[in-house]
């Protein structure tokens, strides 16, 4: 939805949803309250069954929102909790900054945080540090709690049970330990029979298909990919001998790594990343595929139009025009001005000038400035020290993509939006110093004048030699006169 006038915006956004528990009460109590905070009219952004960890690159609906506001199309933002924003102390922070640089307003309704203030700004900074740590000790519990459980399973000698029960399998849970038993409601032996009789995973879906044998979840069709997929877990599991389940296509022609140029990075507007098929030139949403075309549209996407709009776009650092050192010194000189700041912060507190969390929050942002500094200077001199490859090179230059940028987001009509760079922006940026391409103009016209001179002194040593081989012919087939002529 395009905005023609600056309105008010509100976030809202669920980590986990799917079709058992979509979280249609989490979604009517966000939106209750964000009407509250701006107005009926306010226009909804939604990222639903994806985290808020990370930077947001991975919420289509967050990097919209951003570029809107961006753009001057919001006046304010408001969520129904501060953790719906996110939960990445430093990209909050980020997020705050564009909105003050904008003068947009945040607003929450559960912390009462109002940013039109320095206490609101303050409160914003703190709950977005308490935010993170929450969602740290959320997995430090988690880790513990699989601890726990992995240790009371090896002293009953039993072995840990998946989280859903293997087709032919069920879990039953007894004294608070869950053993795996067979389940007479879906038989193994009838899949396996029908492999074994058709000899291949196709044929053995289409006999499944005739007998009326059940899908998983209850499903009326099988497929290809769900048949090797439970086949495949037999016989990891060593419970049965199928040898021929992974060797059914071993008489085509192996798929090369990374044999598609975008390989790893593209993202469909829905979040998830899409799969290559390398056969078709085509890079497909597994989700959309599975959700269908009526929920989430077209899914698929041809490598050529991708390659049209992308190459242009990855030509930009062909164009670089600075140099390591330079580089080196930049980050050099950050490195040491954030090195800085964390003992001023750590000497703030320890005096009691400040408070703990936000001592905990300023060197988390501190930690993740340094992080985002030592991997542009890694990626700075790995690309120093490589050449670019070629289109055609597909593996190469799917590799040399990868280093240069972190991910390609699609929108809704599989348009590829411009690319977050990996490297820093005096790598791929047309506009530079003019000392510095001054610099590079007379290296190039210096080189220039060197080749010319070069070529004309080969051409010179050419034309003797041509010469010389002209003459010497020319002697060779010239008649002698004889010395006994009678006149």
């Amino acid at each position: 939805m395009m905005l023609d006038m600056p309105t008010a915006a509100a976030y809202l956004r669920r980590s986990s949803a799917d079709e058992e528990r979509p979280g249609l009460d989490s979604r009517g109590r966000q939106e209750a309250a964000v009407r509250r905070l701006c107005g009926a009219d306010v226009v909804l952004y939604v990222d639903w069954g994806i985290s808020g960890s990370g930077n947001g690159a991975k919420r289509p609906e967050y990097q919209r929102l951003k570029a809107d506001i961006a753009a001057g199309r919001i006046t304010s933002v408001c969520a129904e909790s501060l953790t719906r924003l996110g939960r990445n102390t430093r990209e909050l922070l980020d997020f705050m900054a564009l909105c003050q640089a904008h003068s947009v307003q945040v607003q929450t309704d559960k912390e009462r945080v109002d940013t039109s203030g320095a206490m609101g700004r303050f409160l914003f900074t703190i709950m977005a540090a308490i935010g993170e740590l929450e969602l740290e000790m959320g997995k430090e519990r988690s880790a513990g709690a699989r601890m726990a459980k992995a240790a009371r399973y090896e002293a009953a000698g039993l072995p840990m049970p998946g989280t859903l029960a293997l087709y032919g399998k069920r879990n039953v849970t007894i004294d608070k330990l869950t053993r795996v038993i067979s389940d007479p409601d879906r038989p193994i032996e009838p899949i396996l029979a029908a492999y074994r009789e058709a000899g291949s995973i196709r044929g053995a879906t289409a006999l499944l298909q005739a007998r009326g044998v059940p899908a998983p979840k209850g499903g009326k069709l099988w497929g290809s990919t769900t048949l090797r997929r439970i086949l495949t877990a037999y016989e990891r599991e060593g419970l049965v001998d199928l040898p021929d389940v992974m060797t059914e296509r071993a008489g085509r022609r192996p798929v090369r790594n990374n044999a598609a140029l975008f390989a790893g990075l593209l993202r469909c507007y829905c979040g998830h990343t899409m799969t290559p098929n390398v056969a078709r030139h085509q890079y497909f949403c597994a989700a959309g595929r599975d959700s269908g075309l009526a929920i989430h549209g077209s899914y698929t996407v041809s490598e050529r139009s991708l390659r049209r709009a992308l190459e242009p776009i990855a030509a930009l650092y062909q164009r670089r025009l600075v140099v390591q050192h330079k580089a080196e010194a930049s980050v050099a000189k950050s490195s040491e001005r954030l090195n800085k700041a964390k003992e001023r912060w750590l000497l703030a507190y320890t005096s009691g000038a400040i408070p703990e969390a936000r001592w905990k929050a300023e060197t988390a942002r501190a930690d993740a400035e340094l992080a985002n500094l030592a991997r542009q200077a890694k990626g700075v001199l790995q690309l120093y020290h490589e050449a670019i490859p070629s289109w055609d090179d597909i593996p190469a230059m799917n590799r040399h993509l990868r280093t240069i940028w972190r991910v390609v987001q699609l929108d809704s009509d599989r348009v590829p939006l411009p690319p977050e760079w990996a490297i820093p922006p005096d790598l791929y940026g047309v506009s530079v110093a003019d000392d510095v391409v001054a610099e590079v103009m007379e290296q190039t016209k210096v080189a220039v004048s060197e080749w010319v001179e070069r070529r004309a002194d080969r051409d010179a040593e050419r034309e003797a030699a041509s010469a010389r081989r002209e003459a010497d012919i020319e002697r060779a087939h010239k008649p002698e006169a004889p010395d006994d002529l009678p006149f």
